[in-house]
């Protein structure tokens, strides 16, 4: 299981990565949706600490919500966080008219880089 927890954090890691790299290139949808990809991997690495293997975004929220948020292991700001990423990248990614600047995008990386301090 150790292992799997690695990799994944090193997927978030990557995403994050990107997402500033994109950033840099005012590639703001692309910076939101590697955002995104790098909290939901961090989420996905403390469901696996609980042997908990979500297969949906959805299940993986939801119990983020309830192992983590309800239970006060993390700020109620965090679910808000998720939240609030995951429908800018769902906007990003499948609306057709959707106009994500700099501050969204800006938002997005910090969002992520709060979720890389809370699990490492």
């Amino acid at each position: 299981m150790k292992e799997e927890i690695l990799q994944v954090l090193a997927k978030a890691d990557d995403c994050l990565e990107n997402a500033k790299y994109l950033f840099k290139g005012h590639f703001y949808l692309g910076t939101v949706n590697r955002s995104y990809y790098a909290i939901f991997n961090y989420v996905q690495a403390l469901l696996f600490t609980k042997q908990i293997f979500a297969k949906t975004h959805q299940g993986c929220h939801s119990k983020f919500n309830e192992l983590f948020i309800k239970t006060n292991i993390f700020p109620k700001e965090f679910a808000e966080k998720l939240n609030e990423t995951f429908e800018l990248r769902q906007s990003g990614d499948y609306e057709m008219n959707t106009d994500i600047g700099e501050e969204e995008a800006k938002a997005s990386i910090e969002n992520a880089e709060s979720f890389c301090e809370m699990v490492k």
